[in-house]
């Protein structure tokens, strides 16, 4: 009878205790615009379907860890020029606060620029921007890699913005373990992908629009479609002013044995558009000394 007094007391204390999590959350009006006034009253945050209480809505000032995965496989040579333009306007929003890696993908992962805050780093990174011949993307490999990387890292604010070109995949990973090592990692993706118009033709092609419609859509950001290369420099342009323009949504949730398996946030009030990510959760406090 004490045996189960005990359990009982634990499991009545793990329910009554909450924790608090961040969401960093798009708030865009009807026109796609950020939306600056924003008060818990206008959003709604739930897990598993069960409401929680927003405590916070404040502008999202937390420096970001911005991974930009870049399509330099042979069939984005014709246009290098206009990827380049758009990462540098990227670049230039961003850089100097946050910390902004590029990756490129084709035959394999390639760190080109580690994470750095420094523009003139990047921009000379930006500068050695070249399509391989006869090299095919290894996107999903990519994007896996770079969750796993955020996870180990401890990044407290990541950011996957992916631009590429429709075409042949060649990725030894599985979409559903990139997807979840996205969700591991709290990252947020964004995506640019210049359209062909041909659609997805082998298993491999068809894994990789999987990844780049769940990943944007499940992960707070957004797939652009774009029909020509010269609104490359647009759309990241648009991406960086969301990113900058974010809210950090700070929810109660309730103690529980068995953590939520899904996290999602809308809108409350009629005409605004959400999208956020789960931020990832703070590291646990260390022990006291002696305990």
């Amino acid at each position: 009878m004490l045996g189960l007094a005990l359990v009982l007391g634990f499991r009545h204390q793990a329910a009554a205790q909450t924790t608090e999590r961040t969401i960093f959350a798009s708030v865009l009006d009807s026109a796609g615009k950020p939306v600056e006034q924003v008060t818990p009253a206008d959003l709604v945050v739930r897990e598993d379907g069960v409401q929680r209480e927003v405590l916070r809505v404040t502008p999202a000032t937390d420096p970001m860890q911005v991974a930009v995965l870049i399509d330099n496989t042979a069939i984005a040579s014709s246009q290098i020029s206009n990827i380049r333009d758009g990462l540098t306007a990227f670049v230039k929003k961003l850089a100097g606060q946050h910390e902004i890696s590029l990756v490129t993908f084709a035959d394999r992962p390639t760190l080109l620029v580690e994470a750095t805050t420094a523009a003139p780093a990047l921009e000379r990174g930006i500068g050695r921007v070249f399509s391989q011949s006869n090299a095919g993307s290894y996107l999903i490999d990519a994007i896996d890699d770079v969750a796993k990387g955020f996870k180990k890292r401890g990044a407290t604010r990541p950011v996957i913005v992916v631009v590429t070109l429709e075409g042949r995949e060649f990725s030894n990973t599985p979409y559903q373990s990139a997807l979840e090592r996205l969700a591991e990692a709290g990252a947020t993706m964004h995506a640019v992908v210049l359209t062909s118009g041909r659609g997805p033709l082998t298993q491999e092609e068809r894994d990789r629009a999987i990844v780049l419609d769940s990943g944007t859509r499940e992960h707070g950001g957004e797939r652009h479609d774009v029909l020509s290369g010269m609104a490359i420099p647009q759309t990241l342009t648009q991406i960086a002013d969301e990113l900058l323009a974010q809210q950090k949504v700070t929810f109660a949730r309730p103690g529980a044995l068995i953590p939520p398996k899904k996290t999602t946030i809308e809108a409350a009030r009629p005409g605004l558009t959400v999208r956020g990510a789960l931020a990832p959760a703070p590291p646990a406090p260390a022990p006291a000394p002696g305990a």
